[in-house]
């Protein structure tokens, strides 16, 4: 997978759905914001958890085989990087994001991540220690089966330069503050 973090003006083909939709969406937006109709501002999210997350999602999908009766847990895809953000920073950039309507903006993409790749693997140990589970943990690396599936980190340092922004909250704390809420 691809190792360098993302770019706002890094504009690749997604290769699923949802990533297609969300393109899709942000380059309307542009059209119509640099045509003069409204000031857009589009925010990038990236893996973003915390209370609340659906359970299909990875991270409570994830507390719920570690803590099942179950022995053994396994888990698939374990190098694959993804740049986890806490629900709360998502929030403060959003609002940190307000008051770029206000400057000489017609449109505006930025990242909001945490600029870390964690493998999935790391998430999963992180989950065991902070659960003190014993469980039987395997991984199944499946990256030689043509999954196209590459590593999200967010690039951070036009969001910085904009609004002054940066995440607070470490993996760690997050995901504590997760199961203090589960």
């Amino acid at each position: 997978g691809s190792q360098s973090p993302f770019k706002e003006e890094f504009v690749q083909a997604p290769v699923e759905n949802l990533g297609t939709s969300k393109l899709g969406a942000e380059l309307l937006l542009k059209t119509r914001s640099l045509a003069g109709l409204y000031k857009t501002i589009a925010l990038r999210l990236f893996t973003v958890y915390g209370p609340g997350s659906k359970p299909k999602q990875f991270i409570p999908e994830s507390i719920l085989k570690i803590k099942s009766s179950n022995p053994n847990a396994k888990f698939h895809s374990p190098d694959i990087l993804r740049d986890f953000i806490y629900i709360d920073d998502v929030v403060s950039a959003i609002i940190s994001s307000i008051h770029l309507i206000n400057h000489d903006i017609k449109f505006e993409t930025l990242n909001v991540g945490t600029g870390i790749g964690t493998s999935i693997k790391e998430v999963i140990l992180i989950l065991v220690d902070l659960l003190e589970s014993k469980k039987n943990i395997d991984f199944i690396d499946n990256s030689d089966n043509n999954n196209i599936d590459i590593n999200h980190i967010a690039d951070l340092s036009h969001i910085k330069n904009k609004l002054n922004w940066q995440p607070t909250i470490s993996l760690r704390m997050g995901l504590r503050k997760v199961l203090d809420n589960f």
